[in-house]
């Protein structure tokens, strides 16, 4: 039996993934808790969907991205020092507020991270000029001509998007090229995605050295540099549509 392990019990894709295995096993899958009565038995696989808290139950050898895992991704400081570890490309950053502030007086916009487990934008603030706030992490922000979500998948690539602009009359007032979220006005898109060997390659070992089983990379590419660079891994990605029905393909072809 499939289970799946969320870090909320009301995450949409957590659900909708339930429903699409549902079909396809003729059972749906139970959402878990890790404070619950919960007693997995040996043949079951538990599905971790961004909990980075460590169950009262055992983690089985079998299931699907451990709580430590989760928790290395979930933090961005913890992964880009795995990142660095083994050579994985990422835009440069520091912990040293003299250093990013220096980034900034060399003509740099900086990235200031408040909030390390933050997503959608949260706890981010774009700084090219005054004073560098005291936070957590800095990152030198990089030009990007594109920026795609690469979903990984037990070593191979399951699927691949790219952040586009919504249309003119849909965008918000808080448009944003820079930081792009959903609430900034940008939306993933399948059509007209050029895959090249490099940016899977790269989404793959970002997955790989944070030891998760899966994970939707978020990568972006600097044209004149002709280089990708991994931004973050997401271990409870926003799934809908086809991206919906290949992980519960795939999730479904393990038992």
């Amino acid at each position: 039996m499939i289970y799946i392990y969320p870090y909320k019990l009301g995450s949409t894709s957590a659900r909708d993934l339930r429903n699409e295995l549902a079909i396809r096993l003729g059972k749906r899958p139970l959402l878990v808790r890790p404070d619950g009565q919960f007693r997995p038995r040996r043949d079951d696989l538990v599905i971790n969907w961004g909990n980075t808290n460590i169950p009262r139950w055992h983690w089985g050898t079998n299931d699907l991205n451990g709580p430590f895992n989760v928790a290395a991704a979930c933090n961005k400081l913890d992964s880009f020092k795995v990142f660095k570890t083994l050579n994985i490309q990422t835009p440069l950053w520091t912990e040293d507020r003299n250093e990013a502030q220096n980034w900034v007086n060399s003509g740099n916009t900086v990235v200031v991270r408040t909030i390390l487990n933050g997503h959608s934008g949260q706890g981010i603030r774009l700084v090219s000029e005054g004073e560098v706030q005291a936070a957590p992490l800095y990152v030198q922000y990089k030009k990007k001509r594109h920026e795609f979500r690469v979903h990984v998948f037990q070593g191979s690539v399951l699927d691949v998007v790219q952040k586009r602009r919504r249309n003119r009359d849909e965008r918000p007032e808080t448009f944003n090229n820079q930081i792009r979220s959903y609430d900034n006005g940008w939306v993933f898109c399948r059509d007209n995605v050029t895959r090249v060997p490099e940016m899977d390659s790269l989404a793959i070992s970002a997955v790989s050295s944070l030891g998760l089983d899966f994970g939707a990379v978020d990568i972006i590419y600097n044209e004149s540099e002709n280089q990708y660079y991994v931004l973050e891994v997401n271990t409870a990605p926003g799934i809908e549509g086809t991206t919906l029905l290949l992980y519960a393909d795939k999730i479904a072809s393990l038992l």
